[in-house]
């Protein structure tokens, strides 16, 4: 009896910590309507499945928790002691989510992880779908919903955010450009098997509902990244590199593939906004990247600090709107060397995977594309590829 209450427990756990991998990533009923407290659970959560996970072992605990004190100091350090204006906590989002993620991580069994994180994403964007076309063509109501401190959203079923733009799908999450980064990033776990495509038959239909799902978010940074992660497949596939010769056929193929979604409506639409009028995405998140990329040439080591008064003086000073480039923000707060140190983890963690290098860089490009729009680095789905899993297979 007693085991059975510990392994229902413990199943409990796994799939709870999965479903906040997804709804702690900017969904809106949860992330945005309460952030700190969202952020507090995630770290519980993941601290009592890191505890009963028992008989797990921890092969790679040392090396994870390395990465997390290297980390946390920093941020501590950068935020309490180099800098002394400290006007909030937001820098603890870079420090709670790393911990969460870093613990769960460690437990986690990686093809276990992947594919039910696969399937739930696959099972809520399936929903999305039918929740969107519903509202979009068959009447089905919104409600506004006003949350302090964002614009408010129009919600379907109190779940779904159905009116972010025309017919663009948002799911639950904040708007469309945040969506198309969790469908990217999650993706991105099934790279190997891209590079593959006769081992991807189990994943492929999971697969095919976020591919649709990603399309309709009609997502500019989310095709480019969506172009660069298919290219990098097909370039560096496993046929290609058996048949050398076929590798120009290839890359014509990729390049075109790019080029189709680079003149897709979405994208060309997106740029031609930047003639028409001030007030839009495009010139929004261009002053944003031109006023972070100051800041970040100002103090380039350790930026301005996560929450304090200079980094926000800063931020109107040089016309940041929306501070809508997740790099360039966490460079502008936390330094450069920490950007670097994150990227290069999440670089090395790809190459252990697919064990090519040309491969691991066309997925961290896909990466770095897909959250240049969105300002928050600090989301779990970032941390699924920094830590090592308790078994992975390479």
């Amino acid at each position: 009896m007693k085991y059975n209450i510990y392994f229902l427990m413990n199943k409990f756990l796994e799939n709870l910590v999965i479903i906040e991998f997804i709804v702690c990533s900017g969904s809106i009923r949860f992330q945005c309507a309460s952030p700190k407290v969202s952020m507090m659970v995630f770290l519980v959560t993941c601290f009592l499945f890191f505890v009963f996970k028992r008989g797990t072992k921890k092969i790679n605990f040392i090396f994870n928790f390395k990465i997390i004190s290297i980390i946390t100091l920093w941020v501590f350090i950068n935020t309490h002691i180099l800098h002394l204006d400290k006007i909030d906590n937001s820098y603890l989002d870079y420090i709670f989510y790393l911990i969460g993620s870093g613990l769960a991580v460690t437990v986690f069994d990686f093809e276990n992880f992947r594919f039910k994180l696969l399937k739930y994403l696959a099972y809520l964007s399936f929903i999305s779908i039918i929740v969107q076309v519903w509202h979009d063509y068959f009447g089905l109501g919104s409600t506004f919903v006003n949350i302090p401190g964002n614009d408010g959203w129009a919600m379907s079923l109190y779940f779904f955010n159905t009116e972010w733009g025309e017919n663009r799908l948002a799911s639950i999450f904040w708007e469309p450009g945040q969506y198309q980064i969790v469908l990217i990033f999650v993706m991105g776990l099934f790279y190997k098997e891209m590079l593959d495509p006769f081992t991807l038959k189990p994943y492929l239909k999971h697969l095919l509902i976020l591919t649709i799902a990603l399309i309709m978010t009609i997502s500019t940074s989310g095709y480019i990244a969506f172009g660069i992660l298919i290219s990098g497949a097909i370039v560096n596939s496993a046929y290609g590199r058996k048949h050398i010769y076929l590798l120009p056929l290839l890359s014509f193929l990729a390049f075109s593939i790019f080029l189709l979604l680079w003149n897709s409506d979405a994208v060309q639409k997106k740029i031609a906004q930047g003639e028409v009028n001030e007030e839009n995405s495009f010139n929004i998140r261009m002053a944003d990247n031109l006023a972070l990329l100051t800041m970040v040439g100002n103090k380039p080591v350790f930026g301005y600090g996560a929450g304090t008064k200079s980094a926000e003086d800063a931020k109107n000073k040089f016309g940041s709107i929306s501070q809508s480039n997740g790099w360039l923000r966490s460079a502008a707060e936390n330094g450069t060397p920490y950007v670097l140190y994150i990227l290069v983890l999440i670089y090395s963690s790809i190459k252990r995977r697919v064990h090519i290098a040309s491969a691991a860089l066309f997925l961290l490009f896909a990466f770095i594309l897909s959250q240049s729009g969105e300002g928050n680095t600090y989301f779990p789905y970032t941390y699924m590829y920094v830590f090592k899993y308790c078994t992975q297979q390479t």
